[in-house]
């Protein structure tokens, strides 16, 4: 059994060699401990010896029994046997140790007050025979070793081994993160690592450089931390991942003088990542931008982490955003944590024509909204929207009244929440993002005038197929679903509402007289006596002083010389 036990203990020691460095000490009569001497530096680290005493005291370096500390006379409560003198990332902790007979005592290791455990337990107990006890962990900073006991007996440590990593240098923030968690570690950063922070709150600080980001915590800068700053040079930190953020601690072994840290000159400026959801955990502490989530729904959920109040608003249930912040995990749980800085909004309501809106349960104000819906400059436009809006250089019209089987439109200046609309923009309008507005809790409207309506939606809707929903199509038309396959009409529009088979007409008058000058005449259509095609549905004729002349482009031929608007375009008749 001895030479099993010699077999065993070299083993295990050759296997701690292959995994790092070693350090050792066998305790004989050379220590040289007492009441009066508790520092001493064994095999050049120094150890510090506290001692707390039920009676009297007695301590003891022996060849045989190693470091003997209390007497059945003298005996010590609580003992802790320390050191910080043994750098890089610690490992194992081996203490071969035992009580005099009947001992009741525990022993605990610990390594920058995080406990080692042995056996899966942060404690062992000791008994009347020498044994080694190994605590396992992984952490840099003081080794504690503590005794505590409820007997009244001797306490012997007869060696302690140390097995340690040396501290490893990384050049990037990736090689950083593909350390083991709780690793010290030197971080040293070239200016071609282009590492940026892109955040900073209190003691964080939130680094990015061209191979990932990092939260840089209790580090204490030799100036502070600002958005956009350069980090260059060296820094000695640990790896830790706290609920799954990677973070880089100081320890005390950290020292700011090697680190350069600059502002930004001529580079431009930080922004967030743009990511798709599923690439979320490959960029934890990072800007990110998130478009497309769906508030409840979605894996992804934002945190107020940083009580943003800056264009930000909790979100509703059932919203469609776009989210932008530092991506702050907890556990399991994936997190936005929203930030507003170079004008970068954090939340941005999706109003998607090809999707269902979510209205909230009340306004929201400041609010900014991107809506995925196009507006051309070449015809009428339906329109609806749950905010008030204000579109430079464009045709508005509202409808207003009924002639007989004519839906008439008016001229309108702005646009309300949920009222249906007709517009024609100046310019194309693709997918476009508007800023402080309020997102009203206002349902789409139906307008209605005798029993003809329009009708506005926020979200698709399947025309009925009885021919009293009618759309508006091409050369400003109304049209009729023919079937199943073309009942569908996208969201952010209207329609209209008419008794079944009536013959709806809708007239759209013009603004502004049209001034008769020269440079009225570059872009018209000449009519030599032509009749015109006659739509089923025609929008009418007008002349240059936005008076209605006739009800159908057929009768344009009839009518004496001069310049007709038909469609918005003009046309003269000569």
């Amino acid at each position: 059994m001895r030479y099993k036990h010699l077999l065993l203990t070299l083993l295990s020691f050759v296997c701690l060699q292959a995994w790092g460095d070693t350090y050792s000490y066998m305790f004989t009569n050379a220590a040289g401990f007492s009441t009066s001497a508790l520092t001493k530096t064994l095999n050049g680290v120094e150890w510090t010896l506290a001692v707390t005493w039920k009676e009297g005291s007695h301590i003891s370096n022996e060849n045989e029994n190693g470091l003997h500390i209390g007497s059945n006379n003298n005996p010590a409560t609580a003992i802790t046997f320390s050191t910080s003198g043994i750098a890089g990332n610690i490992t194992s902790i081996i203490v071969n140790s035992y009580g005099g007979s009947d001992t009741n005592a525990e022993m605990t290791v610990s390594v920058n007050d995080v406990n080692f455990t042995s056996g899966g337990n942060t404690s062992v107990s000791l008994t009347s025979s020498a044994a080694d006890y190994t605590f396992t962990g992984r952490q840099s900073g003081e080794i504690k070793i503590g005794y505590t006991q409820t007997s009244s007996k001797a306490i012997y440590i007869k060696s302690i081994t140390v097995v340690y990593e040396p501290r490893p240098t990384v050049t990037s923030v990736a090689a950083l993160k593909a350390l083991e968690p709780n690793t010290e570690a030197l971080l040293s950063l070239s200016d071609a690592a282009n590492a940026r922070i892109v955040y900073t709150k209190g003691s964080e600080a939130y680094l990015r450089d061209n191979t990932g980001a990092i939260c840089l915590y209790g580090l204490t800068p030799t100036r502070p931390w600002a958005y956009n700053q350069h980090i260059a040079g060296s820094v000695i930190g640990k790896y830790v991942v706290y609920n799954r953020l990677p973070e880089f601690q100081a320890t005390a072994n950290t020292s700011m003088a090697n680190l350069v840290i600059a502002d930004r000159v001529s580079e431009a400026m930080v922004t967030p990542k743009s990511i798709a959801a599923e690439d979320y955990d490959d960029n934890l502490a990072d800007w990110v931008k998130v478009s497309d989530l769906i508030v409840g729904t979605s894996d992804i959920s934002a945190y107020n982490k940083f009580s943003l109040s800056d264009y930000y608003q909790t979100p509703h249930t059932g919203a469609r955003i776009d989210l932008s912040g530092i991506a702050v995990p907890y556990n399991t749980t994936k997190q936005i944590a929203p930030i507003y800085q170079n004008s970068i909004r954090p939340l941005v309501y999706v109003i998607d024509e090809g999707t269902t809106f979510v209205s909230p349960a009340s306004d929201i104000p400041n609010a900014t909204v991107r809506l995925v819906r196009s507006l051309s400059k070449d015809y009428w436009n339906t329109f609806t929207i749950p905010f008030n809006l204000n579109i430079a250089e464009a045709r508005i019209r509202e409808y207003s009244g009924l002639s007989g089987t004519t839906m008439l439109f008016d001229a309108a200046e702005n646009i309300e929440a949920g009222k249906p609309y007709l517009i024609t923009p100046a310019e194309d309008i693709v997918n476009p993002t508007f800023t402080d507005v309020t997102l009203k809790a206002t349902a789409a409207q139906t307008i209605t005038n005798g029993s003809y309506s329009f009708v506005g939606i926020y979200s698709p809707y399947d025309l009925e197929l009885d021919q009293t929903e009618l759309f508006l199509g091409d050369e400003d038309l109304l049209y009729y679903p023919a079937n199943a396959s073309v009942r569908g009409m996208k969201g952010l529009r209207a329609f209209y509402r008419v008794p079944a088979g009536a013959s709806a007409k809708v007239d759209i008058s013009e603004v502004d007289p049209i001034e008769e000058d020269e440079d009225s005449y570059e872009d018209v259509t000449l009519i030599d006596g032509v009749p015109v095609a006659t739509p089923h549905f025609s929008s009418g004729i007008y002349d240059l002083y936005g008076r209605r002349v006739a009800d159908s482009a057929a009768a344009l031929s009839t009518l004496p010389k001069g310049i007709y608007v038909v469609g918005g375009k003009k046309l003269i008749v000569k």
